[in-house]
């Protein structure tokens, strides 16, 4: 795909998190940093939209720029729209547990839940594989009601 369009920055995104996956941490390195210089371009030119920033904020995680990346995070989920919040907190909660803050995690994720998320997409997420067997996580998701959603 990049050899074709390689201005989305998204896609360097993706191939960044397919490297990751694939335990190739030096070239996801590579395509993270270049996912975050691309995106980057984009907040600068319109700082308002939460989309931008969030992806933003996950590259500069990846690639290690922990505080900076989760202050974006944080904005976005401030500057969202409501229908949008449960999406930022599900990738907010994948985050704070790539880097270890499970109970963070947790919070964010059950939050998004009981805002209507929907539990078969985020428990089918790669990413989320341990904290979704988590007691606490399990718990507190089971007593969801989510018979009006």
């Amino acid at each position: 795909a990049l050899k074709i369009y390689d201005k989305d920055y998204a896609i360097w995104g993706g191939a960044a998190s397919a490297y990751r996956e694939l335990g190739q941490s030096e070239n996801s390195r590579v395509y993270y940093e270049e996912a975050a210089d691309r995106v980057e371009e984009f907040v600068l030119v319109n700082p308002r939209d939460p989309w931008y920033k969030a992806d933003l904020g996950d590259y500069l995680i990846q690639i290690g720029q922990v505080d900076r990346g989760f202050q974006l995070v944080d904005e976005a989920l401030q500057m969202a729209s409501a229908a949008d919040v449960p999406e930022f907190q599900v990738l907010a909660g994948k985050l704070n547990e790539q880097i270890g803050n499970r109970a963070t995690a947790i919070g964010l994720l059950i939050s998004a839940l009981e805002q209507g998320y929907s539990r078969e997409e985020l428990e089918s997420s790669p990413l989320l594989k341990e904290v979704i067997q988590d007691e606490e996580y399990l718990r507190r998701a089971d007593a969801i009601d989510t018979s009006d959603q």
